[in-house]
């Protein structure tokens, strides 16, 4: 007999490098229909249409995070800023009716949260 190749034989195709990788995510009924109509609208698939909003949303973090100065003029980074109060006030008195503890309240209060915090950097 013959000594073993040192290269072990592998069956089946070859590794290849990936571009994608698998996650699960659950999400809010209402924002399902979001990125459904969202991706409708642009020729995207949901998967494609939720990784380009998470591109973007990553993209808007580490500029406020690098606290880039955003070259608006004073009343507009006001109104701006109003209208994010706004949604703020709108998305806590949905919070406020939902079921107690319910992981909609949970989301209205988080997403609530985030867009507060968005507004405070404007100040």
């Amino acid at each position: 007999m013959t000594a073993p190749d040192a290269r072990a034989k592998t069956r089946g195709r070859p590794p290849v490098e990936r571009r994608r990788i698998q996650m699960a995510m659950r999400i809010t009924p209402e924002l399902r229909d979001e990125l459904v109509k969202r991706a409708e609208a642009t020729g995207r698939s949901i998967t494609q249409q939720m990784e380009m909003l998470l591109e973007q949303a990553l993209l808007i973090d580490k500029l406020l995070g690098q606290t880039v100065v955003l070259q608006l003029s004073a009343e507009r980074r006001l109104l701006l800023q109003q209208e994010l109060y706004h949604a703020v006030h709108t998305l806590e008195a949905q919070a406020r009716v939902a079921k107690a503890g319910s992981t909609r309240q949970r989301a209205l209060t988080r997403r609530a949260a985030d867009l507060r915090s968005v507004a405070d950097q404007l100040a």
